[in-house]
């Protein structure tokens, strides 16, 4: 399996990069995708891997992942970039 993988991880990349990486790390974002994903790359043709027909259902999955992940750490994180973010206005700001 990983001799048939290794070769195509570049078509992954390029399959997953335009709709976010980060979307891995969601349960919405991480499910469907793989099992389009591992189907087509272990397909014996690479046609599978490059035709965005085939990878369709990962888009929508992995931009809504990405949505999920980054309103998590908005949310999670607000408090902590809050504070830095004014200070670091307010020290830079000058009306002259």
């Amino acid at each position: 399996m990983f001799h048939v993988v290794t070769p195509r991880l570049h078509f992954l990349w390029d399959v997953i990069e335009p709709a976010g990486v980060i979307g891995l790390a969601s349960a919405w974002g991480f499910g469907v995708p793989v099992v389009v994903l591992v189907s087509s790359v272990l397909n014996s043709s690479n046609v599978y891997i490059k035709s965005p027909f085939q990878n369709f259902a990962v888009f929508p999955f992995l931009l809504f992942g990405t949505v999920s992940v980054l309103g998590w750490l908005a949310v999670r994180l607000r408090s902590q970039w809050t504070i830095p973010a004014v200070v670091e206005r307010c020290s830079s700001w000058s009306p002259w």
